[in-house]
């Protein structure tokens, strides 16, 4: 709801769909003339008596939100505006599903979308994508920070993991576990064209790695993009391709 006023307050103009159960901020809701999902005869009973615009979520199977019990009656309601539902599983279904809905949209005059970035090849509707845009990401780029010199023996990063065999030089990359990198990540980047490798524990905002006399502070630390490919960074991350891509910011 905060981020929905915050939308209203730049644009007066535009529609702004509030996701799932928000019926206790009905009183901002109306203020801002913001539009909330329903899922629920009960749900559009009470925006109705409130004479609040809504929109319709229909359930297909995911049992998150959405409308179970529906009926077409429901949608000569005119306080409806809009339809909507979420694919949740790659199935021939799909189609129907669309379909049936779609049809429904346009008999009594509804707007209508789907979630899922599943729902990408199997209709022209408007769609609300999600794990595409982050599993579409070309680079996730650093920054070397700070540069060290160890001596042998020394230890690197938290419990002391990484115990250096020789004097090394250990470059500071201001990308670390907040940004979406596992603690446990042992992987390469690539700095000036060339590969470097992560040694010890990931920080929450920096990770370490060994460097040579060719890097400086102020140097690109590619996490994965350019020579350094999405597939081998999620090998080393450890999690799904959703959730790493997910988690990057």
């Amino acid at each position: 709801i905060n981020e929905a006023i915050e939308l209203r307050k730049l644009n007066a103009n535009i529609d702004i769909l509030l996701f799932g159960y928000q019926i206790e901020y009905i009183d901002l809701i109306k203020k801002y003339n913001i539009l909330p999902t329903v899922s629920s005869i009960d749900e559009i009973n009470k925006y109705t008596n409130e004479n609040v615009k809504v929109s319709l979520e229909i359930d297909c199977g995911m049992n998150r939100f959405g409308i179970k019990e529906f009926n077409e009656e429901i949608l000569k309601n005119s306080l409806i505006v809009e339809i909507y539902t979420h694919l949740y599983k790659e199935t021939n279904k799909n189609y129907k599903i669309i379909e049936y809905i779609s049809n429904l949209a346009h008999k009594y005059n509804k707007r209508f979308h789907i979630g899922g970035s599943i729902a990408y090849k199997y209709t022209s509707y408007p769609i609300r994508i999600a794990h595409m845009i982050y599993e579409n990401s070309e680079s996730l780029i650093g920054k070397i920070v700070y540069i060290k010199e160890i001596n042998k023996k020394e230890t690197v990063g938290y419990d002391g993991i990484f115990k250096a065999k020789k004097k090394q030089v250990i470059g500071i990359c201001n990308i670390g576990y907040y940004n979406g990198i596992r603690r446990n990540y042992n992987g390469r980047v690539v700095i000036n064209n060339k590969y470097y490798k992560i040694v010890g524990k990931i920080c929450m905002n920096h990770m370490f790695i060994i460097v040579d006399c060719d890097v400086k502070i102020g140097d690109f630390v590619t996490i994965f993009g350019e020579n350094l490919p999405k597939s081998e960074f999620l090998s080393h991350n450890v999690i799904s391709n959703y959730e790493s891509f997910l988690l990057i910011r």
